[in-house]
Parts: C-alpha cells; structure tokens; sequence
C-alpha cells in the first residue's frame, strides 16, 4: 500500500469517553500559527480567560488561572496547591478506563497526603453524601 500525501479523516460523532468530536472553529483555530507562551497576543488570551472563568465560578478572586494541560494536570495542580503533607483525602474510584485512582494514589503519596477510601464504590448515596460534605466545606460559592 502507498502512503498517502495528507490524512483526511471522515467526520464521525463519537459518542465514547474520548477523544470527542471537535468544533470545526476550534480545527480552525488549531491550524494557527502556535504563539509562543509569553507572546503578547497569548498573554491577552489567557487574560480574557481567567475573566470568563471567574464569571462561569461565580468569584472575583484574582488569582483564578487555567491551566495549560490535561486534566491530569489540573488535578495535579488543585492538589498540589491545596493539600499539604499529613492531610488526607478520601477518593472515589470511577470503574473503567484509565485507573485514575492509582495515578491519584501516586501523586499523593509524592506530596505526603493520606489516602481514605471511606465513600467506597460511587453509589448515589455516597455521592449525595460527598455534595453534603463538600456544601458544608464550601458553602455558597464565594465572590
């Protein structure tokens, strides 16, 4: 078989846990030029971001920021900024695809935080009782 010249994928919707389908604007967009991470235009961009984001979490904390990575690294981020060694964090395992719960289990560990298992399978009693717990820790989202 040849290869061929460019790849033209066929639109498909897919309707799996990923990778998802994706806006033609936002292919668009992937097909600019790449800005380098401390271009004025970038840096704009990431401004208009983090205003967006304090409406869409109703806060007007300054310091909201995105972060530039996968969820993984936004999970690392929150964690590593929020927890510090000898805390503890209960987790809930999600079945099926990759074991998130040993990659959290990992990163912990690397930070000295204490792993719980307490709410055991997600179930929705146990769910409805982690929204408690987290109400009664955050209230009413701040401004």
């Amino acid at each position: 078989m040849e290869p061929s010249v460019a790849f033209d994928p066929p639109a498909r919707l897919l309707l799996g846990p990923g990778p998802s389908p994706v806006h033609p604007r936002v292919t668009r967009a992937l097909a600019a030029p790449a800005l380098g991470h401390l271009d004025p235009a970038l840096l704009r961009m990431l401004d208009e971001i983090r205003v967006l984001l304090r409406r869409v979490f109703r806060t007007k904390n300054e310091r909201t920021l995105a972060v530039s990575g996968t969820g993984m690294a936004g999970m690392e981020a929150v964690l590593g900024n929020l927890l510090e060694p000898g805390d503890s964090l209960t987790t809930v395992r999600v079945p099926g695809g990759v074991d998130e719960a040993a990659v959290r289990a990992r990163l912990l560990e690397a930070y000295g935080i204490e792993i719980g298992s307490g709410l055991g399978p997600p179930q929705l009693a146990n769910v409805e009782l982690l929204l408690a717990a987290l109400r009664d820790c955050l209230g009413s989202p701040q401004s």
